[in-house]
């Protein structure tokens, strides 16, 4: 391997011909032959450049609408041969292959086409297939063959064989050859990324992701640290897509909290009216809406404006002038919005370190997407948290039920609470955030924190009552006990949003209702399976245990006592309407007069009565009657069906006749309709109690 190696003949084959006719002229005039493909050798032969076709080379036509024209030993013979070894010579010379000494190829449009929402077929087409061969053959071999995939290294190419008399350095073809397999590998990552969500793979078992460097920064996190910013191709718009207009070098934090500024402003969508987001250190410290712009912003800034400083600014609306005058009243790093009219312009071009970005739209906060973290040896994805909580999810479960404007807050909160580091507590009062408490160990740090921005707040701004008065609370998970709950009531806080899913909810429900407040879950964050948002956790599910109680008295009762023939009389009774599953066993117990039986009877009796009991007072109090109603009737119902496929299975296993009918696991007519019925009742009811 030598260090300088002349460059006598090309081969160019881009599909993104831009200056590819100046690098193609500029070789020529260097003395190197061109060898092409399809449209590019076109496009240079229309140029008045003498350029050969592959075909000419491998004595193949293109074929297949394209898809095989430089598959060929001609080709990667060219490429690949060593030129200090003999024996590749030889091979060269024995089968009349010429050597390539630079490829110019970039690939077919595949990440464009995806990115245009391109159809299934026009994604397959778009996938290179020659393309990422001759680069990768080409790169193999930089010990002789320059490979260039980038426009932007035509221009230091030239310069490489001008400073080295038509020849290049190893160093140089090193340099070509890393970025070259790093673009394939970063085609290859966008091809099977978009193959595992077309072929509906979530969790495929090799993934790949590549990027490509936008900005090499300053440092990183820390200043001992080097950075670089790097883009993936996608369309999400966001600070990898904007436009700067002013202001010094966006910095690591500065590309962070204005990603982080972006994803939460853009939760509020223009047509509902202005919003603003200011974020320091990848967390809010005030959010709010209002009817202006300007007044979104004296609201977000008000709620913390000590933290403010120095913050980074986003935008739901584009920036306009009234706006723009208040947030120069202080130090602000970046501002980012949809947008900005001259006069938010003008006022900004005299704050030369203030930076200001615009984009062409905001991000969809609907919209599916991967997002994914380093680990120690490997990397976690997961979904982008694209959920949206709605008053329809809302299940209120104290006794209060919120009011419009809470439930209102409630939403606002809530949407917050997402973007801010666990644990995570925002009071919120008329569409602003009033006090946030974010990424404590404890949550009842993050709900104490809070309110004690809460009273800095009413300081600052000399308010005669702290704002958590009158306000609501949102929590990004569950209260693990009712001390938090607790501290936000104290705090003045009227109402709360949390997922639920404690141990302990029983006990945070109580506390809320003790001190009046109201309490939703969402739905979309509960353990629980829900159907239009009516939970059927406990009716359900109690009325399963019941059955299942009853199921097994009778089992043990017809395996260890011999009832199999005595159970005619109870299967061939008509199910015109549900029967308690919890019968039963005393039904068992009278007709044989065992009272083994009996006994077993009674306990599943008793059993289930303080069930249900405990069930209907619990949900009745939250107004949901309805459901239970339906629980007890989709549980009698599943119970008789069930009943049939016990009684076959030990008619079967005591090789007996059961009730006297051919078919001993066929059920009743009226087991369906019940069942039908009681489910079309909980489907089609509505929420017994709504917000």
């Amino acid at each position: 391997m030598t260090d300088l190696w002349p460059l006598k003949r090309a081969l160019i084959s881009v599909s993104d011909k831009t200056g590819v006719l100046d690098l193609a002229r500029a070789l020529v005039a260097r003395g190197v032959d061109l060898v092409s493909t399809g449209g590019t050798a076109a496009l240079l032969r229309d140029a008045g450049l003498n350029v050969r076709d592959v075909a000419d080379l491998t004595g193949f036509p293109e074929m297949m609408d394209g898809r095989v024209k430089t598959l060929h030993p001609a080709v990667h013979g060219g490429l690949l041969a060593l030129r200090d070894a003999p024996a590749h010579v030889a091979a060269m010379r024995d089968h009349a292959i010429e050597a390539i000494d630079l490829l110019v190829v970039n690939l077919y449009p595949f990440e464009a086409t995806v990115a245009a929402n391109g159809d299934h077929e026009a994604c397959i087409e778009n996938i290179d297939i020659g393309g990422p061969a001759m680069i990768r053959a080409a790169a193999k071999n930089h010990g002789f063959v320059n490979v260039v995939v980038d426009p932007q290294d035509y221009a230091p190419l030239l310069a490489e064989l001008d400073a080295h008399s038509g020849a290049t350095s190893l160093g140089f073809r090193q340099q070509l050859a890393q970025v070259a397999y790093a673009r394939t590998a970063a085609y290859d990552a966008a091809v099977s990324s978009w193959m595992a969500g077309a072929f509906e793979m979530p969790t495929p078992r090799r993934r790949a992701f590549a990027g490509t460097l936008r900005q090499t920064l300053r440092y990183g996190e820390n200043p001992h640290q080097t950075a670089a910013f790097y883009t993936d191709g996608s369309n999400r718009p966001g600070v990898a897509s904007a436009t700067q207009w002013q202001g010094k070098e966006l910095s690591y934090n500065n590309i962070n909290d204005t990603d982080a500024a972006v994803e939460l402003v853009a939760e509020f969508a223009p047509a509902d009216g202005p919003a603003c987001a200011i974020i320091k250190h990848a967390n809010p410290c005030g959010v709010a809406r209002g009817a202006t712009l300007a007044e979104a912003y004296g609201r977000a800034f008000d709620c913390d404006r000590t933290s403010a400083f120095g913050g980074i600014i986003a935008l739901n609306m584009p920036l306009d002038g009234p706006t723009a005058e208040e947030i120069v009243k202080i130090f602000t790093e970046v501002v980012i919005a949809p947008g900005a009219d001259d006069a938010a312009r003008a006022i900004f071009a005299s704050r030369k370190n203030l930076r200001l970005l615009t984009l062409d739209a905001l991000p969809d906060p609907s919209a599916a997407g991967l997002v994914f973290r380093q680990v120690a040896g490997g990397f976690l994805a997961q979904d982008r948290d694209h959920g949206r909580v709605s008053a329809a999810d809302l299940r209120i479960v104290t006794a209060r039920v919120p009011s419009a404007a809470e439930i209102a807050d409630m939403l606002f909160a809530m949407c917050v609470a997402k973007h801010i580091k666990s644990n995570a507590i925002v009071y919120a009062k008329d569409g602003a955030t009033v006090g946030v408490g974010a990424g404590q160990m404890s949550r009842i740090d993050s709900t104490r924190i809070a309110a004690r921005k809460s009273q800095d707040m009413a300081e600052v701004l000399g308010l005669a009552q702290v704002p958590t008065q009158g306000s609501v609370v949102a929590s990004d998970a569950f209260f693990p006990f009712a001390d938090g709950l607790v501290a936000a009531a104290e705090a003045g806080a009227t109402a709360i949003i949390q997922p639920g899913g404690s141990l302990r909810d029983d006990e945070v429900i109580a506390a809320a209702d003790a001190a009046g407040l109201a309490m939703a879950f969402p739905a979309c964050a509960t353990f629980a399976i829900s159907i239009r948002g009516l939970p059927m956790r406990w009716a359900g599910g109690t009325a399963g245990f019941v059955f299942a109680i009853d199921q097994a008295t009778k089992l043990f009762v017809v395996w260890h006592l011999g009832l199999a023939d005595r159970l005619q009389m109870d299967v061939v009774a008509p199910y015109l309407t549900f029967r308690m599953a919890w019968n039963r066993g005393i039904n068992f117990g009278l007709f044989a007069g065992h009272d083994v039986a009996l006994r077993w009877g009674l306990i599943a009796l008793a059993l289930a009565i303080v069930l249900w009991v405990w069930l209907w007072v619990r949900e009745a109090q939250a107004g949901r009657r309805v459901q239970v109603a339906a629980g007890l009737v989709i549980g009698g119902a599943l119970g008789n069906v069930v009943d049939r496929i016990a009684y076959g299975a030990v008619a079967d296993f005591l090789n007996m006749s059961c009730c006297g009918i051919a078919n001993p696991y066929s059920f009743n007519i009226a087991d369906i309709a019940v069942f039908a019925g009681a489910l079309g009742l909980l489907l089609w009811s509505g929420p017994a109690k709504t917000p």
